[in-house]
């Protein structure tokens, strides 16, 4: 169940992050209504894909997951507080939800030696 948590989780993040990316007029508008700047749009795109490419690497799926879930925190704190948008909020916490159960899953078997030699290479 993880796994396809995690794959149906990636393709959200990869569909989100592209009209952030690409500067599409709606993500441009979105990020100058919360006021923080066209940086915080490219950043968190690149956090979306970086994040979605983690997802699918189960050796540091569970820590991607921690910091979507952080990520996904602050995107329901702006979109409730900021924008009042309570559809996108929900959305959010969804996901939020969703990286919650993923670290849970992963993170229990996180090996330590494993994020210092991905490839192991020298086990």
């Amino acid at each position: 169940m993880a796994w396809t948590v995690q794959v149906l989780s990636a393709l959200l993040l990869l569909a989100a992050a592209v009209p952030k990316l690409v500067g599409t007029e709606v993500a441009v508008e979105a990020f100058e209504t919360i006021g923080a700047g066209q940086w915080l749009r490219v950043f968190t795109g690149v956090a979306e894909v970086a994040g979605a490419i983690g997802l699918l690497l189960r050796w540091i799926a569970g820590l991607a997951a921690l910091g979507l879930g952080l990520l996904m925190a602050g995107a329901t704190a702006v979109n409730f507080g900021v924008v009042d948008d309570p559809g996108a909020g929900v959305t959010t916490l969804v996901l939020l939800a969703a990286f919650a159960f993923i670290a849970w899953r992963r993170l229990r078997e996180l090996d330590p030696r494993r994020l210092l030699d991905p490839l192991g290479r020298h086990r």
